[in-house]
């Protein structure tokens, strides 16, 4: 039988081996809002730019040529999705197979200029109120301005 000194002893270095191996756990993506340095175990909390605006957007999107003059208006479902800090994408424009990359500012993005559909570039700008998506998109001689709330 151990003497209860050894067993005290042996029982202290168990508890300081356990306690010095365990890993703070949080978000260790240093693009995340709430990055922690100190965290080692991704916990998956981690928080993004973009998050709160990811979702489904019913949107009226009028086409306008010069002189502004309106020459259709399409309804539709576009969804905000991604995964990045920042970069998100706007899925089926103008109900179509193209997406359009957006990147975040705060509560308002810009459309970096991008090909979409026969060779046309298309950039832009928009921002969001009360779960509801505002943009302008413009391309070669006509603007998208496009509006809806979130689905």
């Amino acid at each position: 039988m151990m003497p209860k000194t050894t067993v005290k002893i042996i029982g202290f270095l168990f508890c300081i081996v356990l306690f010095a191996n365990c890993k703070k756990e949080g978000c260790i993506d240093e693009t995340a809002l709430n990055y922690d340095p100190k965290a080692k175990v991704n916990d998956f909390s981690c928080v993004y730019a973009g998050d709160p605006y990811i979702g489904t957007y019913e949107v009226t999107d009028s086409l306008y040529m010069p002189m502004l003059t309106e020459i259709s208006t399409v309804y539709q479902k576009v969804n905000i999705v991604g995964t990045g800090s920042d970069t998100l994408y706007l899925t089926h424009y103008r109900n179509t197979d193209y997406d359009l990359i957006i990147v975040m500012g705060g509560d308002s993005f810009t459309v970096p200029e991008q090909e979409i559909w026969e060779d046309q570039s298309v950039s832009g700008s928009g921002f969001y109120r009360n779960d509801s998506l505002f943009y302008l998109i413009s391309g070669p001689d006509y603007d998208n301005r496009g509006n809806g709330g979130k689905f």
